[in-house]
């Protein structure tokens, strides 16, 4: 998860032209997703709302504890359809298996991504990360966001496909996905972030350590997970050991606060905004307001495909802060999503 950073909001004309712009992108971006499948099935594009999900819901206070399917294998009889829009408010995320079914399969082009690709969490680590630790609060995993509980990793594959199966599981458009782990990390598990000066070092894994300093990356992995006793305090270390791991962890908090189950965000919080709770992936609060330029770098990622430019084995990243909208402007963003 990046570093926040301060930034100005467009205002006036300027801010008005913005706003048009983002929003005419955006919605040429989907409406040519849409044709490009239509057109050719080799087309990576998203089509509208996922509704052959039941929708059963989560209470608030579920606690089930979920392990990975033993073996979930993609069930290729049929070309599965991508999935565009996000999942209703308190739908719960489908199992595994019916996830892997729900894949369509791409190319790696991260191989150097392969061992995270293909590890699979085990049951202790599981318990380990949902009960094993606690914050300053001491709150578990479990009791902060009783999401975890489906949190498991489980499945393997190339790195699009993971980005799919998170994206199919927990009901949220995989071009969310795939930009946001654009933004994050240009989809390298290797990718170390959010350099910090701490008290302790040795709690932290040896290759985010800097050697001579007390400084750590404290963000590891596809989507940035960042660690600390008090933040993500249960994701060590299989944040950085299992690719789906860190996508499967990250969508159950993006549907944590898509789901309105934050009663401690600032005034202004609503549950039913993606692009809102994408951002509050990189900052919740003040709601919105706090991740405006990250939200404008995944949403110009969005736009731009970034994944499926030529140049994107080498670096496909616009920088944090490149385009900046104000609150008006991702509200306006959010409410034309497809949903």
């Amino acid at each position: 998860m990046p570093r926040v950073r301060e930034h100005g909001c467009c205002r006036g004309l300027l801010g008005a032209l913005i706003v048009a712009t983002l929003a005419l992108t955006f919605s040429v971006a989907q409406r040519d997703a849409r044709r490009c499948w239509q057109q050719s099935t080799t087309c990576r594009a998203p089509l509208p709302v996922d509704t052959s999900v039941a929708e059963t819901t989560i209470g608030p206070d579920e606690t089930t504890n979920s392990t990975a399917d033993a073996s979930p294998t993609p069930d290729r009889s049929t070309t599965p359809l991508p999935i565009m829009s996000t999942r209703g408010v308190g739908i719960a995320p489908v199992s595994d298996t019916e996830a892997a079914n729900r894949v369509r399969p791409v190319a790696e082009n991260r191989p150097a991504n392969v061992d995270e690709n293909h590890y699979r969490p085990t049951a202790a680590e599981l318990t380990a990360f949902r009960t094993g630790r606690v914050d300053r609060y001491g709150r578990t995993m479990l009791d902060f966001n009783p999401l975890t509980a489906h949190v498991t990793g489980g499945f393997t594959g190339t790195t699009d496909e993971i980005l799919q199966w998170a994206a199919h599981k927990w009901g949220i458009p995989e071009d969310v996905i795939r930009a946001a782990a654009v933004t994050e990390s240009d989809w390298n598990m290797s990718k170390l972030g959010d350099r910090r000066t701490v008290a302790d070092p040795s709690i932290y894994p040896g290759h985010s350590r800097i050697a001579g300093t007390s400084d750590v990356y404290e963000s590891l992995g596809i989507l940035q997970v960042k660690w600390n006793p008090d933040t993500h305090w249960g994701t060590e270390p299989l944040r950085w050991k299992s690719t789906a791991f860190n996508a499967d962890y990250w969508a159950a908090t993006v549907r944590y606060y898509y789901d309105g189950r934050c009663d401690w965000c600032a005034p202004g919080y609503s549950s039913g905004r993606i692009l809102a709770s994408v951002g509050a992936w990189y900052n919740p609060s003040p709601w919105v307001t706090g991740s405006l330029s990250y939200v404008s770098t995944v949403t110009a990622n969005l736009a731009a495909r970034r994944w499926e430019r030529a140049g994107f084995l080498g670096s496909g990243l616009y920088a944090v802060g490149e385009s900046v909208h104000d609150a008006a402007d991702l509200m306006l963003l959010d409410a034309g999503e497809d949903r």
